[in-house]
């Protein structure tokens, strides 16, 4: 039996990222089904050729099963393949049986079982629909693939379509890790696992894995499959990986510690980065023994290759923070990147500027703090909006203030306007400037986070956070007293912005950076340098505000 899995990219995933998705759904099914021989594929929309290649190496292959990943983003390079997978194959027929997962499909199955029946969808984690559904199509493969067709309704964690309606199934969420199956660890970004799911599990803006009520929130997998991982990593000339966790420490420290005595253990050290809360860090409500044992978890993590962090700090408002129910404060997000700075570690920060509620009180705030304790530095983008995603808290939110806008199925998000008129020109404002220059931006980041900070021209990046956040600040500073003097800062601003982007061209000869990548992330600045209006038009002028 074959089992082809198909990892979908679009310009919101880096180039480098590890198909991860099909590299642990390839990785579990190797080790529970070793029947089934098992090919992994990848397909990138940022190359139109890629789905007729790969419509031709699916029919080679001849595969029984064939599963698509379809993460956020690609939703219209998703349905001309299997739009191609219907029209070449007898899928129509389960001669192969086609198999969809991920987050679109997930969160929103309907609009691909009405126009695919016959489509299998997996729910949440997929480690084991798909070993179940595999079993269930071996079986009836075996019996002559009789008539009646396959009966996939007692399986967990899937959708399927049955006379019209769609059908759930409770999600399953996986008993331990599986070593994954990886696609090429030279091209590719590795990615580790040691927990699933969010012990917080509140911020208004998430979107939740779905599980049952019997469910954890959050889970941690056994050591030995991790750390089994991580040696194969080793052997294969590996150097550097991320754990891609959502919530790596999360309420068991106490693993973290066993793991970095592990790590050592196996020596020739290799450098990792991880994401944590703020409050993982430092918590302002805990006793001054509890936060040493953060920070003494952190200096062991150090000492054994931990080389970066990824902070969700969102804000530094705390009026926002209420907003987002992160549980924090802004001074506890402050004080956790002056811990990690005082521990010689690299930081990235999530941050948000604007959400839909914003107010230049906000912003203000906001500004005020970036800029005291020089916290644009490790701010991931000052401009950002927040994404309203489908079945996020906040999304029925403002949805009840009368805020919300069209829905968008390839981001599996809601376009949404700002009570504040004001912000709203602000935001828009900043959204235009983002655009223009977030090609550049996002690869050359992403080729940083890559080197993990290290051997990489880390002043590129400050220069253009730099520039990033004095435009947001000037722009808020200009608007709040008036907004008809705002397109003359802009074009002052663009003036100066061209050495900036020039000099990501330096940035691509890292020599962590891998080659592809820097033939992108020159391309992308060549684009970025010719300053097109994105429009044909001047989407800087000042227009009324809605």
């Amino acid at each position: 039996m074959r089992l082809a899995l198909v990892q979908l990219y679009s310009e919101e995933q880096s180039p480098t990222s590890a198909p991860y998705s099909i590299e642990i759904l390839g990785g579990h099914v190797q080790a529970n089904l070793p029947d089934w021989q098992t090919q992994l594929f990848i397909l990138d929309n940022r190359n139109a050729a890629d789905v007729k290649a790969l419509i031709d190496d699916l029919i080679a292959f001849d595969a029984q099963v064939i599963g698509v990943s379809m993460m956020q983003g690609t939703h219209t390079v998703g349905c001309e393949l299997l739009d191609q997978i219907y029209a070449c194959t007898n899928a129509a027929k389960h001669a192969p049986q086609v198999i969809i997962g991920n987050t679109l499909p997930t969160y929103r199955p309907d609009p691909y079982l009405e126009r695919y029946p016959e489509l299998l969808i997996v729910r949440g984690f997929g480690e084991v629909p798909l070993e179940k559904a595999l079993h269930t199509y071996a079986d009836w493969d075996a019996q002559g693939r009789p008539a009646k067709g396959l009966d996939y309704a007692s399986l967990p964690g899937i959708a399927l379509r049955r006379d019209g309606t769609t059908y759930r199934t409770p999600v399953a969420w996986p008993a331990d890790y599986s070593v994954p199956a990886r696609v090429d660890t030279d091209k590719y970004f590795s990615r580790i696992e040691t927990s699933r799911g969010c012990h917080f599990d509140c911020c208004t803006f998430c979107t939740r894995p779905p599980r049952e009520r019997s469910q954890p929130r959050w889970s941690r997998f056994s050591m030995d499959p991790i750390m089994d991982a991580i040696e194969k990593l080793r052997d294969q000339g590996v150097t550097r990986f991320t754990f891609c966790d959502e919530d790596f420490i999360g309420d068991n420290p106490e693993f973290c510690f066993e793991l970095a005595d592990r790590l050592e253990e196996m020596g020739n050290m290799m450098s990792f980065s991880f994401s944590t809360r703020a409050d993982n860090i430092i918590d302002l409500k805990a006793s001054d023994a509890e936060n040493a044992q953060r920070v003494a978890l952190l200096e062991r993590l150090r000492d054994v290759g931990l080389s970066l962090l990824f902070v969700g700090c969102e804000s530094f408002c705390d009026r926002q923070l209420k907003r987002f129910a992160k549980s924090v404060k802004a001074y506890g997000n402050v004080r956790a990147l002056q811990v990690l700075s005082d521990l010689g570690l690299s930081v990235e920060a999530g941050f948000i500027m604007f959400d839909p509620f914003s107010t230049l009180d906000d912003l203000f705030e906001n500004i005020a703090n970036l800029e005291k304790y020089e916290l644009w530095k490790v701010a991931s983008q000052t401009l950002s909006r927040i994404d309203v995603q489908a079945n996020a808290p906040l999304a029925k939110w403002v949805e009840r203030e009368g805020l919300i806008g069209e829905y968008d199925v390839n981001q599996m998000t809601y376009a949404y306007t700002f009570k504040d008129p004001v912000v709203q020109k602000i935001a828009d404002w900043c959204q235009v400037w983002k655009d223009e220059t977030d090609n550049a931006y996002r690869l050359a980041r992403n080729a940083q986070r890559m080197a993990l900070f290290n051997e990489f021209p880390n002043h590129v990046m400050e220069d253009a956070k730099r520039l990033n956040f004095t435009f947001v600040k000037r722009v808020t500073e200009t608007a709040a007293v008036n907004l008809d003097q705002v397109p003359a800062v802009i074009a002052e601003m663009r003036a100066t912005r061209h050495e900036v982007i020039d000099n990501m061209h330096q940035a691509a000869h890292s020599p962590r950076v891998h080659s592809h990548m820097a033939e992108r992330l020159r391309e992308e600045i060549d684009i970025t340098s010719a300053l097109k209006p994105l429009t044909g038009r001047d989407d800087y002028a000042l227009k009324p505000a809605t």
